[in-house]
């Protein structure tokens, strides 16, 4: 008897009286190498005479193997700005295999995130993007945590977490505060307040910008995240230059 099928060298055996074919090598047999074995067989006669006949053996797959851990395909880094519209990708494709023969379709969940309900993941490609903008707030949180779960046909998972970076935008207003809303100054001073500016933004810079019946008299100077407010020449206060002359300033 002799195999046709190359890979099944070695697979069987057969009686060589009763012509029975008998598994040869059971921890050979694979149905991911071979799902059919082809075997020819000859038969010889005390009179010298053969005949041969071909045969083929189907193999039917066990399930010997799971789901393998989700990686991510994506080379290009997991990072996403704050404002990051729906649809927007976080550049994570999971991806896994079953090594069964059969049986072996993955598919794609998220189990579980840090940033709720902010992404979402494709079930098929293992594609992940977002799909609640507000969920996103670099200011809340500068990493979200994806756990994904892929589950093949027959019934087995695997678990991996991935991170996403927030990286922050622009988007508050800064603040500034004043220890006094109303200061008072002796005349010919030039110094006026120094303004405290807090930002819960990690990015930008800060300018001023002064409004006021009498903003022309006044400067502000911004060094850091403090703002200077002065007067641009010290006042006199027996020739008062406020808009409506009662030596009250207003900016």
């Amino acid at each position: 008897m002799t195999a046709d099928t190359t890979d099944c060298d070695g697979w069987f055996e057969i009686g060589s009286t009763d012509g029975i074919v008998l598994v040869a090598d059971s921890i050979a047999v694979d149905f991911e190498t071979a799902a059919t074995c082809t075997l020819t067989v000859t038969s010889l006669s005390d009179d010298g005479s053969t005949s041969s006949a071909s045969f083929d053996v189907q193999i039917t797959d066990y399930d010997e193997f799971d789901v393998s851990q989700p990686v991510d395909d994506n080379d290009d880094d997991n990072e996403i700005p704050e404002d990051a519209s729906a649809g927007t990708t976080t550049n994570i494709t999971a991806s896994s295999s079953d090594a069964d023969g059969t049986t072996n379709t993955v598919t794609y969940s998220i189990v579980s995130q840090t940033c709720n309900g902010a992404f979402s993941i494709d079930s098929s490609s293992g594609d992940v993007a977002v799909v609640s903008p507000s969920a996103i707030d670099y200011e809340v949180s500068t990493t979200c945590g994806i756990t994904i779960r892929a589950t093949s046909a027959d019934g087995s998972t695997a678990d991996s977490t991935f991170v996403v970076d927030i990286t922050d935008v622009n988007d508050i207003a800064p603040q500034y505060a004043s220890t006094d809303a109303n200061p008072e100054v002796l005349e010919g001073t030039t110094s006026v307040e120094t303004l405290v500016i807090t930002d819960e933004d990690s990015i930008g810079t800060y300018t001023c910008t002064l409004t006021g019946d009498d903003s022309t008299l006044f400067t502000c100077v911004v060094t850091g995240s403090s703002a200077t407010l002065a007067f641009q020449s010290g006042p006199d206060y027996e020739y008062p230059s406020d808009d409506d002359g009662d030596r009250k300033s207003g900016v």
